[in-house]
């Protein structure tokens, strides 16, 4: 039976289509507002002390988590043992619900839909979110401006002993990577970005990657059977599109784009692509994307069509026919020419100052985003593609500077959350942070400098070492340019209170700060 009151909430319609889920629409009676309103089972094991702590630290951590793509939460309670999460109220449907009335999309539209997913994705994985649960379901469009927001983030989803009271959809393996399926399931940012493959190809082609009645079945199949490739089933569907989603569909996580800030970039190009109403044969051909920078030959002649071009004939006299084939040879000619010369410069590489150029351009800001795609698209393939390069140096500095953002990132999240340092450089590293935070700077400086001497670097460690260099250059300017303390200062004179008239203090104690 669903509940009617929540803390200061009145809780009114059940905003599931079927009246089965969790989240309601609740009206806070002191404030006047509506607001949605998660509500979450408790088991006994979520009546401890330090569950009922991790949940209340969850609904301020989510709190944080701001994007215009994201479904804002405003934090989190107890009532009675009974969890609730409390976010924003919006009007709109579904992708889910918008798939059961059409079917299927075009697919930019399904792009357009799915572009701003994944740029939520990219924002909160930065910020060391993980969905878990992605679905239509958690898709909706808002009303009346369609813009797309991405419902029910949470903290350690999987693990978490708060979870939702909404009864079970009726496909609920049908967007969960193979590594959720498993009987020791992992959470990364590789399982959302399955999911939005999994939503995309549903999207456009109307059915789902695959199909299966258990955990057991879905994992058998997302491990051994490949779907149909997306442009079998959507003859609309533009190549470049399906590479992309049959990248994300792959059963290896390291198979898939490195990141949601590279899909994004994919996704970016292909904006352009709708934008400009490029041609059929441009459709079908593709384009650039950073998920796919290679055409076979043979491949791109197919689809341009180059053996199908045949000129109509002319009625013209016997005499002259002959030197107009010709000229119509040497058209076709020229012209097959210059289509596949736009089709390579379309697939030429960026040079290595243009990836240089780009990278340092997507750093000069101060979005993790735009730091992440600058690594993923530029950093690294400069780096790959050119070892030699001029620009090594700066390239690994910045390569550092992202991992030490995100490390820190991570430690501070990991803080907040009470969760256990993943590797001993975070250990350390949080050690010297939480004492500069108590303003205990010498204390910090020591511990930065003994994380250098007996931490060895890894790759876990490394991002970690570096942000402790920094903190030790950092500090050590701070201590040196404090004035000297004065001579005759003693640490008994700091014990004076301020509001001791030095006159009070007997003269034996001022002048022989041994005495006892």
């Amino acid at each position: 039976m669903n509940p009617t009151r929540i803390g200061p909430f009145v809780l009114e319609d059940n905003l599931r289509p079927d009246g089965k889920g969790s989240v309601f629409r609740g009206f806070h009676t002191k404030q006047r507002r509506n607001a949605a309103v998660k509500v979450l089972s408790a088991p006994l094991a979520a009546a401890s002390v330090s569950a009922c702590q991790e949940f209340s630290q969850e609904g301020k951590t989510l709190v944080e988590l701001r994007h215009p793509h994201i479904a804002r939460c405003y934090g989190g309670a107890l009532d009675q043992m009974q969890g609730y999460l409390v976010h924003e109220l919006i009007e709109g449907e579904s992708l889910a619900a918008l798939l059961a009335r059409r079917e299927r999309l075009t697919w930019d539209s399904a792009l357009e839909i799915t572009s701003q997913v994944c740029a939520a994705l990219e924002h909160a994985h930065s910020a060391g979110f993980v969905h878990g649960l992605l679905s239509p379901e958690k898709i909706l469009i808002t009303e009346p401006l369609g813009e797309v927001k991405v419902l029910d983030f949470r903290v350690d989803r999987h693990s978490n002993p708060f979870t939702s009271t909404a009864a079970p959809s009726d496909n609920p393996f049908a967007y969960l990577a193979p590594e959720q399926l498993g009987s020791q399931p992992t959470t990364t940012v590789k399982i959302d970005l399955f999911s939005l493959g999994a939503i995309l190809f549903h999207a456009i082609s109307g059915q789902l990657p695959h199909q299966a009645s258990t955990r057991e079945e879905m994992l058998e199949l997302r491990r051994t059977l490949r779907p149909p490739r997306l442009s079998s089933l959507a003859l609309d569907c533009p190549v470049w599109l399906d590479d992309i989603v049959a990248q994300l569909l792959e059963p290896e996580p390291t198979d898939r784009p490195y990141g949601a800030g590279a899909v994004s970039l994919a996704f970016r190009e292909a904006s352009k692509k709708v934008t400009q109403r490029t041609g059929a044969v441009e459709h079908a051909a593709g384009g650039f994307s950073p998920l796919r920078r290679s055409l076979d030959n043979e491949e791109a002649k197919r689809l341009l069509g180059v053996n199908e071009v045949e000129p109509k004939p002319e009625r013209r006299p016997f005499r002259i026919a002959i030197p107009g084939l010709l000229e119509n040879t040497l058209f076709l000619v020229g012209a097959l020419v210059i289509i596949l010369g736009l089709t390579v410069w379309g697939f030429w590489p960026l040079s290595e100052q243009q990836l240089f150029d780009r990278g340092q351009a997507l750093m000069a800001t101060e979005d993790i985003s735009d730091w992440n795609r600058a690594r993923s698209s530029y950093f690294e393939p400069l780096l790959a593609r050119f070892p030699d390069t001029a620009h090594a140096e700066e390239v690994r500095r910045q390569v550092d500077r992202i991992s030490m953002r995100q490390a820190f990132n991570r430690m501070k999240l990991n803080y907040r959350l009470t969760r256990d340092p993943r590797s001993e450089g975070e250990a350390f590293y949080r050690k010297g942070w939480l004492a500069e935070e108590q303003g205990e700077e010498t204390e910090a400086l020591l511990v930065f400098r003994q994380m250098l001497r007996e931490i060895e670097e890894t790759e876990d460690n490394r991002p970690f070492l570096l942000l402790a260099q920094d903190r030790i250059d950092e500090l050590s300017k701070q201590l040196l340019a404090r004035p000297p303390l004065p001579e005759k200062s003693t640490d008994q004179d700091a014990l004076i209170a301020p509001d001791v008239e030095e006159s009070s203090v007997p003269p034996e104690k001022k002048t022989s700060p041994e005495t006892p």
